[in-house]
């Protein structure tokens, strides 16, 4: 009698040295009887479950070879998966693999039991899917090529204090060994073979800007990463130089130049609100001094105001641009304090109220729409009257009223409005049909009664040919008779009136 299969393996596993045991191991054939049911693969570790033991003799060991890359996060995660969970599973892979490789038949699936049934094709997708009894085996090499595009960037999640989920990534500068058909052959060149998987554009981003985050945290004392540059090129010209050579450094250069350029123009800009300021007080002044008959004269400014008469500019006028002003300072005002708030704005483009409140520094403006009006026949030496804020002018409401008001008016022809009573309108296409059915037996009697006079006078070998066509005389008359005979009317009444008696 031969000894039992598990004394071999046992004596076997004795015999085998680590090295050779763990080969055996990854090649799916343990040699010790304690290893795991399903051992592990290069991609996944080994499995092992209650449904595999073997002494529920619930898989043969045709059935586990079948099993060989059934283990994935999904079934050693620690979380039992659902039946749903497995086939949402298998339906992913299955689409993931869709979008690799071409499929153009839809065949039977473990068509290869049955005689005569269609297959898949090979090398196509769902190749796999012909006999699943059987493991799948391929020796295409585009198929053993190692998809580097479909590599998982995310090496692990954990559950934050805040309730968040903590995703750590790989790092894009994380390298891999190189292997599959397109891998080198030579041992000296494979050490030199590496990949970058993890090298996306959002993985790189993501690791710049943690670099970018943890230098301006060390450098957060003295004013965060602009403060990493060189202060001048005289003290540090090697590290300038340097800086200027690398795009961080050319980046920070740009960004502190900006800065600088920034401050140049809101001190200029202060400027020029300063002297702006103090020269609008001069007309303020001149009109205080001269009256209420200063007002009759023009202001002294850098040209003479000859050329230009402001024409019907009261205190309406000047009221309702001052309202508008005052909107357009106040949405000024907002957009400045946001500014502010997130540090683009310099202190001295504001000035403290002697209420204490802080105000922006600043040109309102509005746009309103002026008219301009000239006496005819003084060519381009005439003085031009100017109307400011036409369109919302108070004095010229009646004006704009019949500028848009239409000097023709098309009243349109009088005609017989279309009856609309519910008890017209219910049995207005029974109507119809009775006049269509009055008019077409009408024409049947005439037919019938030249029918009958043509049978009398011609005997029974006429009638025959009558009868045959009895209908397209029919149609022809159909489409001849009109409403030219005055007895269709007296039916139409008839039948209208039988149509009332009967509502």
């Amino acid at each position: 009698m031969a000894p039992p299969k598990e004394k071999k393996t046992q004596d076997r596993s004795k015999e085998l040295g680590d090295s050779q045991w763990l080969e055996a191991h990854i090649a799916g054939k343990p040699a010790n009887p304690n290893a795991p049911t399903i051992p592990a693969t290069e991609y996944a570790t080994a499995y092992s479950c209650a449904l595999t033991d073997p002494h529920l003799k619930l898989f043969r060991e045709k059935d586990l070879e079948l099993l060989r890359h059934v283990n994935c996060s999904y079934l050693s995660s620690g979380k039992a998966p659902t039946l749903l969970a497995l086939k949402q599973h298998a339906q992913a892979l299955s689409n993931l693999i869709l979008k690799l490789t071409p499929q153009s038949t839809f065949e039977l699936i473990n068509g290869a039991k049955f005689q005569g049934a269609a297959q898949f094709r090979e090398m196509e997708a769902f190749d796999w899917l012909r006999d699943l009894g059987t493991p799948y085996k391929c020796d295409d090499a585009d198929q053993q090529l190692p998809l580097y595009a479909a590599v998982n960037l995310i090496k692990n999640e954990t559950e934050t204090l805040d309730g968040k989920d903590g995703i750590q990534y790989h790092c894009p500068l994380e390298p891999v060994q190189d292997f599959g058909p397109s891998a080198p052959k030579s041992d000296e060149e494979k050490t030199k073979a590496r990949r970058w998987p993890y090298q996306t554009h959002h993985n790189l981003l993501i690791h710049a800007n943690e670099c970018l985050e943890i230098l301006d945290n060390d450098y957060s004392a003295t004013g965060g990463l602009l403060s990493i540059l060189p202060e001048s090129d005289k003290e540090d010209p090697e590290q300038m130089a340097g800086v200027r050579n690398t795009l961080i450094g050319q980046w920070l250069l740009y960004t502190q130049l900006l800065v600088a350029r920034m401050h140049e123009l809101e001190l200029n800009l202060c400027h020029a609100l300063d002297v702006l300021h103090g020269e609008a007080l001069v007309p303020r002044q001149l009109l205080n001094n001269l009256g209420a008959q200063g007002r009759l004269q023009g202001q002294p400014v850098t040209y003479p105001q000859d050329r230009f008469v402001l024409a019907n500019a009261g205190d309406d006028v000047l009221n309702q641009l001052h309202k508008q002003l005052d909107e357009a300072e106040e949405d000024a005002s907002n957009r400045e304090q946001a500014w502010r708030d997130q540090g683009v704005s310099g202190s001295r483009m504001w000035e403290k109220q002697r209420s204490g409140e802080e105000t922006s520094r600043g040109l309102v403006s509005v746009e309103a729409t002026s008219r301009f009006y000239r006496i005819q026949g003084q060519g381009n030496k005439g003085t031009i009257f100017v109307m400011p804020y036409v369109e919302g002018h108070p004095d010229l409401e009646k004006t704009r009223q019949a500028e848009v008001r239409p000097k023709v008016v098309v009243v349109p022809m009088p005609t017989w409005p279309e009856p609309g009573s519910s008890m017209q309108q219910r049995y207005a296409a029974e109507l119809e049909e009775g006049r269509k059915a009055v008019k077409q037996n009408r024409v049947l009697l005439q037919h019938w009664a030249q029918n009958r006079s043509q049978t009398r006078q011609a005997g029974p070998e006429a009638s025959m040919a009558n009868a045959e066509s009895r209908v397209p005389e029919a149609q022809a008359d159909e489409m001849e008779v009109d409403e030219s005979h005055s007895s269709d009317e007296t039916d139409v009444v008839n039948v209208e009136e039988e149509m009332a008696k009967r509502t």
